[in-house]
């Protein structure tokens, strides 16, 4: 019984001890890349972009055929 109080013990400190530590910085750029909202506003600015830029086209003439 020993033995395996003494082993759960030290599985325990093992996972505590082999935890990182992030700085700010680290931190910051997790959220970033994790965040949904951050995700949802650059999915909208691409949205954007290609929206004016299918609009900015569309004003040149087509050419149609038809048999």
């Amino acid at each position: 019984m020993r033995i395996i109080t003494v082993f759960i013990f030290s599985l325990t400190f093992t996972a505590l001890f082999g935890q990182d530590k992030w700085d700010l910085r680290r931190s910051v750029e997790y959220a970033l890349v994790n965040n949904i909202s951050v995700r949802q506003a650059d999915v909208q600015a691409k949205i954007a972009t290609l929206t004016f830029e299918q609009s900015r086209l569309s004003q040149y003439p087509s050419l149609n055929s038809q048999n």
